[in-house]
This record gives C-alpha cells, structure tokens and sequence, in this order.
C-alpha cells in the first residue's frame, strides 16, 4: 500500500511540473519588432582637399533648405568610402547634395553613389549607375581623360547634385 501511495504520488508530481512549464510558455507575450527606418548615403570618392558636404531634404513636397545636414569630409589622394546618415527613423521623398563647400576644391572622382535603408541596398549607384538617379548641376564639367568632375564655384549654386525623379520613385514607394 505504502508502494501504491509513493508511486501515486510521484505520477501527481510529474504531471503537474509538466503542466506549469506548458502553462508559462502560453503566457508569454508576443513581442512584435518595428524596424525603424536607417537611411544612409554611400558614396566613393576622391577628395583632394578637406571639405564639408551638405544634406537637403525633400518632405512632402517641400525642400527643407532651414535644416540642412553636414557632414565633415578629410582631404585625402585615395578613394575613400563616405557614409551620409539620414536623420534616423525619417523618411523623405527626395535629397540634394552639395558636393563641396571648399573653394579650393577643384575636381572629384565619383564612382558611386549608393542609398541604403537598415544595411539594405535600396539604389545601387556602383560603376556610374547613380548618373539615372542624380541631376548634375551647372557648376560641374565632365573631365574625360581623368575620368573625373571639374567643379565650377562660379555659378549660382555650389557643385551640388539632386535626386532625379527616378530616386523620387524609389524613395516614395519605400
């Protein structure tokens, strides 16, 4: 009987352990994950001189010239790799670049022009690509024996580039 009594109450012990571990696991919360929006600009480039570059963004129909963004770039002889953040978590429907603020600035290679939303490729600008979803302006000049943009201070805008309708698009259907 003393047997029957244990054994019954192991089985009671058993069975109602695992029945709290099932009751725990159906009272956890469903967490739902918002991913924010993490634009970024990448662009490659040779800068020869240090030089500042600055963000205009385009909201709603609107270009927002009273709340520009810059971004410090160092002089250097090499490509390097210049990552422009957006305002985290903002989304725009278009953006300008001015290329140069520094004078003294007189050419600069691009080879690409990239936006990315959290690391995700959403323009892919590498080997000239970016020419279908930027506008030139007037103070640049094609440089065809060095592959490379002469930049003009004398006109009425700084060498600056703005998004075409084609990145428009992009941007907007995101």
């Amino acid at each position: 009987m003393k047997k029957l009594i244990l054994l019954f109450s192991g089985l009671v012990l058993v069975l109602s352990s695992c029945g709290r571990e099932k009751k725990n696991d159906v009272n956890a919360p469903n967490e739902e994950v918002v991913k924010t929006d993490n634009f970024s600009i990448v662009m490659s480039a040779i800068y020869e001189k240090d030089d500042e570059l600055v963000l205009v963004f385009k909201k709603n129909g609107y270009w927002d010239y009273d709340n520009p963004t810059k971004f410090l770039v160092k002089g250097q002889p090499n490509s390097q790799t210049i990552n422009l953040q957006f305002p985290m978590g903002k989304r725009y429907d278009n953006v300008q670049i001015d290329v140069s603020t520094n004078k003294e600035q007189k050419v600069l290679t691009l080879t690409n022009i990239s936006i990315l939303n959290n690391g995700k490729v959403e323009v892919d600008g590498r080997n000239m690509a970016f020419l279908k979803f930027f506008n030139f302006g007037t103070a640049f000049t094609w440089d065809e024996k060095n592959l490379r943009y002469n930049l003009l201070f004398d006109q009425q805008y700084p060498p600056r580039i703005m998004g075409s309708e084609s990145l428009e698009a992009v941007l907007i259907k995101k």
